[in-house]
């Protein structure tokens, strides 16, 4: 099973539930698992296709779990 489908099955299961927490804000699975989906589509949208390589320069943040399952 791939890390990304844990995030959806937690997505499935534990919606409501918070899934990151970074210093004073949280995202819950259901979240997490929306924005990786909507950044999935504008890569998809770009051209971006299943196992081309993509290179991303971020920190540690709230953001970063959604954007390390955007697949």
């Amino acid at each position: 099973m791939l890390a990304v489908d844990l995030v959806r099955r937690g997505a499935a299961r534990f919606a409501g539930r918070t899934a990151v927490h970074f210093e004073n804000r949280s995202l819950t699975y259901a979240e997490v698992d929306e924005a990786a989906n909507r950044l999935a589509h504008v890569l998809a949208g770009l051209g971006v296709g299943r196992g081309d390589r993509v290179g991303l320069l971020l920190g540690n943040g709230l953001w970063s779990i959604s954007v390390d399952f955007a697949s």
